[in-house]
């Protein structure tokens, strides 16, 4: 071997060695027994074990009992299939708690000799936001329940009559949404266009919300006001301020009801612009003296 080759080898092995312990997961290299032949400077971070400790230890020790069937089965789909696997797992730190990783990589020959390279990364985090997401649609679910249950008490039922709520809807001199439960507007009417400054194909699709800046207030108002709805709980209407699109700062008078149309329940939200009554109420009102 000339020493011009030699020397390359010998830099590309130096950056090797520096991108692998530079990555911020732990990567590993286990023979075809499972036995670690190399581990990266991160695994002491991540594990607690010096490298020492770990090279000739087999892998599978440090897994935790009720993770092995499913590590051995994900391990000899890689070495018949030659494919990339990943697989999540309890790994043994050396305090004695087991920590949930993610392992992914594959087997691959090195000069007739098989080997598993992998890459391992703390799933904690993921862990924790996929129980937030669960949690998040198991209070949903059970909201929808109560929901349900209250349906008879606080639901005005137009099945009998959709196309007078549905005139009563278009000829209100007042601006009207509906809402899915999940706050998303599925229809308006026009003057709702006309308080809000935006036309109707715009709005739909939107949460309720989001139609315009409410001041932190208002913002609050309307979400308690949204959760004792879900409770079934009997609404008074609020005032609040809202600024429009064009950046007008109104009042106006938002009453939430639950209608059930298409035998599905909405949230109708009936929106009144009282801006000229607040003015008229600050106005300063003349003295007794000045009254004829």
């Amino acid at each position: 071997m000339g020493s011009e080759k030699r020397e390359y080898i010998k830099i590309s092995k130096e950056k090797y060695h520096i991108l692998v312990n530079s990555i911020v997961d732990v990567i590993v290299e286990l023979d075809s027994n499972g036995t670690f032949i190399f581990v990266n400077s991160r695994f002491f971070d991540f594990f607690g074990y010096q490298r020492e400790e770990i090279i000739g230890m087999n892998a599978f020790s440090f897994v935790h009992p009720e993770d092995l069937p499913k590590i051995a089965k994900k391990m000899n789909d890689a070495i018949y299939s030659r494919e990339t696997i990943e697989v999540v797992y309890r790994s043994r730190h050396k305090d004695g708690h087991y920590i949930p990783v993610q392992a992914r990589g594959g087997m691959y020959n090195d000069n007739g000799k098989i080997k598993f390279i992998g890459v391992i990364r703390d799933y904690s985090t993921q862990k924790e936001e996929e129980q937030k997401i669960e949690e998040s649609q198991e209070n949903y679910i059970e909201l929808c329940k109560m929901l349900e249950q209250k349906v008879s008490e606080t639901t005005i039922d137009f099945k009998e009559s959709e196309q007078k709520f549905h005139h009563l809807f278009e000829t209100s001199p007042f601006a009207i949404f509906l809402l899915k439960f999940i706050g998303i507007i599925i229809d308006c009417n026009s003057v709702a266009e006309r308080l809000f400054k935006v036309k109707k194909d715009e709005m739909i699709g939107r949460n309720f919300l989001e139609l315009a800046a409410f001041p932190s207030k208002a913002y609050t108002k309307i979400e308690n006001a949204y959760k004792k709805l879900c409770r079934g709980e009997k609404l008074n209407p609020i005032e609040i301020q809202i600024h429009t699109k064009d950046d007008e700062l109104i009042w106006v008078n938002v009453i939430n009801t639950l209608v059930k149309l298409h035998n599905e329940i909405q949230i109708q939200v009936i929106v009144q612009d009282i801006s000229e009554r607040k003015l008229t109420e600050k106005a300063p009102q003349p003295s007794k003296q000045e009254i004829p």
